[in-house]
């Protein structure tokens, strides 16, 4: 099986994006307990793959490849790309695991990205990462408008916890848009629904250090 994903994965892109997507697909399906069949796969055919010295591809090839045939070979994985736009780096990501409504995904170098329905409340790895995020006011407000406070915890250089708050108004569009205001901080974000209401792309503030994250969701 292994043999024939590679084949079909290498059609659609080139070598070296192939290699980074099917090792990115093999590290995120190490936990047994929510790897599909065909990460599983992957991940025994593909581990040694990666090379950190290749590029990486963009998000848009990211995107052109995993193609709804791929897909399915994949068994159906929940797989989303992630970019950071100040760095230009992007990932192909697969959720790990989820928690009530927080659904955590993984990169190939474990970082992960946590989502409550969508809105980003927590992420590792990164360095200067988001440890935590109350967005509960955020959640009612991106369905019916209006003002919400948020709260953000980081850890400093010493590892004490630091808390930033944030007053925000939201418009309840399609895409909505989120503007923040804090003691010395301003950002936007953006959130894109589908027509269950599920977000399906968004802009979103990490933190001062580490800006904007992209997410795009890839269904079928």
């Amino acid at each position: 099986m292994g043999a024939v994903l590679a084949m079909t994965l290498a059609r659609h892109i080139p070598k070296l994006a192939a290699c980074v997507l099917l090792a990115t697909l093999a590290a995120c399906g190490n936990d047994p307990t929510t790897a599909s069949p065909g990460l599983a796969s992957l991940q025994q055919s593909f581990a040694g793959l990666f090379k950190p010295a290749q590029p990486r591809p963009t998000a848009a090839q990211i995107r052109a490849a995993v193609t709804p045939q791929v897909r399915q070979q994949l068994g159906g994985a929940t797989l989303a790309v992630t970019e950071m736009p100040e760095t230009g780096q992007a990932a192909l990501v697969y959720a790990i695991g989820r928690n009530g409504d927080v659904t955590t995904y993984s990169t190939l170098d474990n970082v992960t990205f946590a989502y409550q329905r969508g809105v980003l409340v927590g992420t590792r790895g990164l360095g200067f990462d988001l440890i935590s995020a109350d967005v509960g006011d955020v959640q009612r407000a991106l369905r019916q408008g209006g003002r919400a406070v948020r709260v953000h915890r980081y850890l400093d250089g010493e590892d004490a916890l630091q808390i930033r708050s944030f007053i925000c108004d939201i418009t309840a569009t399609n895409p909505a848009r989120e503007i923040c205001q804090g003691q010395d901080t301003r950002f936007e974000n953006e959130y894109q629904f589908d027509a269950g209401g599920r977000v399906i792309r968004s802009r979103q503030w990490v933190g001062p250090e580490r800006h904007y994250l992209i997410t795009q969701q890839l269904d079928e």
